[in-house]
């Protein structure tokens, strides 16, 4: 944005003048509630009219191929999920994303071949993630399992924060791209460990807290209901 409404920038367009000019004559008449408007209106002229100084370039046909692979990883996880199970589907497509992330890591590899890596690496961590999400609940007694995802949703963001610095130019694409893979492979591994709850109920899980916690509680009621019963009969 400060690019953008910096006093250098470059004429708009006739359509985007004219557009902008319509936005403050609707300010005019309605008044101040169509200011945030005029503004993104002011803000999509100046991009139309700095369009054609814009040297970046990007390729839209492999970011399409990679990204409509994640249609498959989510296909791949429903089908694996139940059969595999949670632990197994995590572990496997954690560390096949691993290995794209390497391979992603060098530049000087031919397009294509890069292309296929960033399909199956996204196809992967899709297919993982929906996993761990479907996993991650179900881990917890129903006592706290709102509050435990909530409390792993929350770390996932900042996990999500600190990214944005890790593809940044402040590693070398090499760099960036082993740490992505140590990331997804410890994750990888420590998802196998995990308790699998495939096929089994919600309730299960409850149960396993309550019956340790009350386990205890079982036993001295029924000791104190022997020690009542010996002194009836006394």
């Amino acid at each position: 944005l400060p690019r953008i409404f910096r006093e250098q920038a470059v004429e708009p367009s006739a359509d985007a003048a004219a557009a902008a000019t319509a936005a403050a004559a609707a300010m005019a008449r309605n008044g101040t509630q169509d200011v945030d408007v005029a503004l993104m209106t002011n803000a999509t002229a100046r991009l139309l009219g700095e369009h054609k100084s814009c040297t970046i370039s990007f390729n839209f046909k492999d970011i399409s191929i990679s990204s409509a692979a994640e249609i498959l990883g989510v296909v791949f996880a429903v089908f694996m999920i139940d059969s595999v199970g949670r632990t197994w589907t995590q572990g496997v497509f954690y560390t096949l994303g691993a290995a794209m992330a390497v391979i992603l890591g060098f530049r000087h590899i031919d397009m294509n071949i890069l292309t296929v890596a960033a399909s199956v690496a996204r196809l992967a961590e899709m297919a993982a993630s929906c996993a761990t999400w479907v996993h991650t609940p179900e881990l917890f007694p129903t006592r706290v399992r709102a509050q435990a995802h909530t409390v792993l949703n929350l770390v996932s963001k900042v996990g999500a924060f600190l990214a944005q610095y890790l593809i940044s130019d402040a590693f070398s694409q090499v760099a960036c791209g082993g740490m992505m893979a140590a990331v997804s492979f410890a994750a990888g591994i420590a998802a196998i460990f995990l308790t699998e709850t495939a096929g089994k109920d919600l309730s299960e899980m409850s149960d396993v807290g309550s019956t340790k916690a009350g386990g205890s509680n079982s036993s001295l009621s029924d000791s104190d209901e022997d020690g009542a019963d010996v002194t009836d009969q006394e």
